[in-house]
């Protein structure tokens, strides 16, 4: 069974809506009340970077998080990772995670294949309708086992294993003989539900 499912971590940029940003003054004491990199904010006063790259409506019902422009890719640091965005004329910084519960604010920690790591990101709202219009296997993941791929997505292990087999004819298989409990139920959806759609 063919799972096409390497979009897990593509709904990122759909997710993202707005930039707020203004110019950042020199550091004063009022600095230490605002939030760190990745924390969750409304408006780029909460932030310390004084960027607040806003979401659209997202399952994790995350107004923002505290990011930084990336128009170099250097900006990011070790903690983060510049992804571009359409929204903005340059990319922005995501955190990075290597595990579930890795993210500030509560945001999941999804699997990133393209930058090979964990991105600190929310899923939309949308996100089984997105995975539905990427093809016939895909569609039928999006309707029919819409729980458990958004369960997938937002564990770290889940989402790290189906990237890695998606697109293979057992990636069913490989999720469902899987020790992780997210991963069989995906698969064992997937095996059920789509087997003709997903072959």
């Amino acid at each position: 069974m063919g799972m096409g499912v390497c979009a897990l971590a593509l709904p990122l940029a759909s997710a993202c809506g707005s930039s707020s940003t203004v110019k950042p003054p020199a550091p004063t004491t009022a600095d230490a009340g605002r939030v760190d990199f990745g924390g969750r904010c409304s408006e780029s006063q909460n932030c310390q970077s004084l960027v607040c790259l806003r979401f659209t409506p997202n399952q994790e019902d995350a107004s923002g998080i505290c990011s930084t422009l990336c128009p170099t890719g250097v900006e990011c640091g070790p903690r983060g990772a510049c992804l571009p965005l359409s929204v903005i004329d340059s990319g922005a910084c995501f955190p990075t995670c290597t595990g579930t519960g890795g993210c500030l604010g509560g945001l999941p920690c999804i699997w990133n294949s393209a930058m090979g790591t964990g991105i600190c990101q929310p899923l939309p709202v949308e996100f089984c309708s997105e995975i539905a219009a990427q093809g016939p296997c895909e569609a039928c993941l999006g309707s029919s086992c819409c729980p458990a791929l958004t369960a997938c997505a937002e564990d770290f292990d889940c989402s790290q294993m189906q990237a890695s087999c998606s697109g293979q004819p057992a990636c069913a298989n490989t999720l469902e003989s899987s020790a992780n409990p997210t991963a069989q139920n995906l698969g064992t959806c997937a095996a059920s539900a789509c087997a003709s759609a997903c072959q």
